[in-house]
């Protein structure tokens, strides 16, 4: 089955672990709160959020830190 491709752009403050690499909590945090949600509609039960959408974190607060 085809996936749906969420990609997930953090916002404002630092995403970065002090080695610079990065740090995705706030996407894992977003994930499990938009799961919630979708358990919510009976219609998408049938499917696993897993199997029908793939969650890209995109984290540009490395390439800033590489700068710097």
């Amino acid at each position: 089955m085809r996936k749906h491709v969420l990609f997930f752009v953090h916002g404002m403050g630092s995403y970065v672990n002090k080695s610079g690499t990065a740090n995705h909590t706030w996407a894992k945090t977003a994930t499990n709160d938009l799961k919630r949600q979708y358990k919510k509609y009976r219609l998408l039960k049938g499917i696993p959020f897993e199997e029908r959408f793939e969650v890209v974190p995109i984290n540009y607060d490395t390439e800033f830190h590489a700068i710097l």
